[in-house]
């Protein structure tokens, strides 16, 4: 039997909820249980990939540090490049993941056999 392929759509800012981290966690809970599973950062989500992060100040950590090991738990970590431009963000702001614009993000959605929305 054929695994399903899992998308995990990550659309929220990392503080101030526990949306985006759920996501990870989803994903991560996916992928041990050897389904692909693809995490993308979208819209706010994608401060959560901005290295570099002190958020101790606001007693909460830094998801980046959680991110930069999704590629040990089998997660497919990718970013949205539109989205880190609209924000002022380069590709040199957040850790080593790999970028997609708008119509890779839409053969992500396409080839999934679940989306899951966060």
């Amino acid at each position: 039997m054929k695994s399903k392929n899992i998308l995990v759509l990550a659309r929220t800012a990392p503080y101030g909820s526990v949306w985006t981290a759920e996501a990870y966690r989803s994903a991560m809970g996916f992928a041990t249980s050897d389904l692909p599973t693809t995490l993308i950062l979208f819209s706010d989500a994608v401060f959560a990939a901005v290295k570099n992060q002190q958020a101790e100040g606001i007693g909460s950590g830094s998801l980046s540090q959680e991110l930069a090991n999704a590629e040990d738990f089998e997660i497919k970590l990718l970013v949205h490049s539109p989205s880190l431009q609209e924000r002022s963000l380069t590709p040199e702001d957040i850790i080593d993941v790999e970028t997609v614009d708008d119509a890779g993000l839409q053969k992500y959605i396409a080839a999934a056999d679940h989306v899951l929305t966060f």
